[in-house]
């Protein structure tokens, strides 16, 4: 084999082995963080608690952000709450039942994400419930 093509050959070894070992340490933070994940712009965490105790909760984490609540619904299998911001920014807030006990829930702010506005409503969330 020639040099040139050994090199090349460590080269993309070592860059797959760096790559992947990013995407191993994303999901061991992601984990150590309690299960949440920011990943493509939504935030997406399992919180202990009913879809419809959820959107309550979120409900109220807006209020504290004073976000305009847009639409509201919620079941004992899902539920889905729309706000907006002061600068007309579209949030989505999407729970879905997992178990009798934990939701997986979503959060979504515009089109592309914003991570610091979406763990703010988050963390605003976890604290109602």
């Amino acid at each position: 084999m020639p040099a040139s093509l050994k090199h090349l050959a460590v080269g993309l070894l070592a860059a797959s082995v760096l790559t992947l070992s990013g995407c191993l340490a994303v999901a061991a933070a992601g984990g150590a963080a309690g299960g949440v994940a920011y990943v493509m712009g939504d935030l997406e965490a399992v919180v202990e608690a009913t879809p419809q105790k959820t959107i309550k909760a979120a409900e109220l984490a807006a209020d504290d952000l004073k976000l305009l609540r847009i639409a509201s619904e919620a079941s004992d299998l899902e539920g889905k709450l729309t706000l907006r911001t002061s600068s007309d920014k579209k949030i989505t807030v999407t729970v879905k039942k997992e178990t009798d006990a934990a939701s997986k829930l979503s959060i979504r702010v515009g089109i592309f994400g914003d991570e610091a506005m979406s763990r703010a409503l988050y963390d605003k969330i976890r604290a109602h419930l």
